[in-house]
């Protein structure tokens, strides 16, 4: 069973190496419009849908039903952070630089969340994960579910290997060969990883 903990972990994670990072723009022309967003005026404690983990798939994609949780218009700030990104040297703090200026525009959505079930647990779902992180974010949610695909095991031992060592350890320390594990997976396939990483986020903003 996941939680909002574990969930956390993995998605503290993706911002090591350069798998799980946008390539590439969305494609805007295949975005919904506003109104074709699910469940936008429900209130919070409605279930949208839910996941089950399985051997192999930790992190199951979204289901349709709780597609899309962001508005059409924050797909141009998103595509212009990765612009922006692929015009510079693409340096670590280039990266850093990226992840904050999509994370700033998935906060600015004002989409309102739904609940998602995973396992037997209600996790917020949103366009972002909002100021305090309590909520779990559509577009990184998405891109776990994506390297889930092709390293689903090695992403499994190094959560829990992580999880076990307390909230604000330092999973890449103390679990060195979980974590060097889960990286060389995600290096190997990483040209698959990221196919599968523009096609999930885009669901995120419709299709």
């Amino acid at each position: 069973m996941k939680n909002k903990v574990v969930m956390a972990v993995a998605l503290a994670s993706l911002g090591c190496g350069n798998t799980g990072t946008p390539s590439m723009p969305v494609d805007d022309a295949a975005v919904a419009d506003a109104g074709a967003i699910v469940n936008a005026d429900a209130d919070i404690g409605e279930v949208c849908g839910s996941v089950t983990e399985m051997p192999g798939m930790p992190y199951p994609p979204l289901p349709a039903s709780c597609l899309p949780r962001c508005h059409n218009s924050t797909i141009h700030v998103y595509n212009a952070c990765v612009a922006t990104y692929h015009a510079s040297a693409m340096s670590a703090m280039d990266l850093m630089t990226l992840n904050t200026c999509i994370d700033t525009a998935l906060r600015a959505d004002t989409t309102p969340r739904v609940h998602l079930g995973f396992d037997t647990t209600l996790l917020d779902l949103g366009c972002s994960g909002g100021d305090n992180g309590a909520a779990v974010d559509c577009v990184h949610y998405q891109t776990l579910a994506a390297e889930a695909m092709h390293c689903g095991p090695e992403m499994d031992a190094y959560v829990a290997c992580a999880v076990q060592l307390g909230q604000g350890a330092d999973g890449m320390a103390g679990c060195p060969d979980q974590y060097a594990a889960r990286q060389a997976c995600r290096m190997t396939n990483s040209a698959a990883i990221q196919m599968a990483v523009n096609s999930l986020d885009q669901m995120c903003f419709g299709e």
